[in-house]
């Protein structure tokens, strides 16, 4: 029997607002984000979660969660346009392109598409606030992954 995958799905630490002439994109992490980033590195090396491969939304929020989170799994991520604003549907996709050798996986990026995903995969109500992170059990293949159905159990909640 092939072992279940693992997906880690975090949301990125609290953001400053948008200063005139920004978009909403370019927003980067407050010191409550950066602090929030630095406590999800510690509670995954405490829990000694698996992760082999990582998908980042390229907005610098997201990627500077990853940047404080990145030493707990050792590895570097890939950066993918898509993830910012991206649907469940949409990271569905970019994980179904996610090597079979890789059994964990996480992704960073932002609501409502994690929570959405989170909750489509788990059939529970998921929330995801900033500085967020839920990790799920599931399928045993990245190509099979599908929304809905609840086929994954949802293994630890990171608030």
């Amino acid at each position: 029997m092939t072992p279940s995958i693992q997906l880690l799905l975090i949301r990125h630490g609290h953001a400053l607002p948008t200063m005139r002439g920004m978009s909403d994109r370019e927003r980067v992490l407050s010191p409550t984000g950066v602090a929030e980033a630095q406590r999800l590195a510690d509670r995954f090396q405490a829990h000694a979660l698996s992760v082999h491969c990582a998908y980042v939304s390229p907005a610098p929020r997201a990627f500077a969660t990853w940047q404080n989170v990145a030493h707990v799994f050792g590895i570097n991520a890939s950066v993918r346009n898509p993830l910012y604003g991206a649907s469940p549907e949409e990271i569905v996709s970019i994980l179904r392109e996610t090597p079979q050798q890789c059994r964990g996986a996480a992704v960073v990026g932002h609501n409502p598409g994690l929570e959405w995903l989170a909750s489509w995969l788990s059939g529970r109500t998921v929330t995801l606030a900033t500085g967020n992170a839920v990790a799920l059990i599931g399928a045993t293949s990245w190509e099979r992954l599908a929304l809905g159905g609840g086929q994954w159990e949802l293994s630890a909640s990171f608030p």
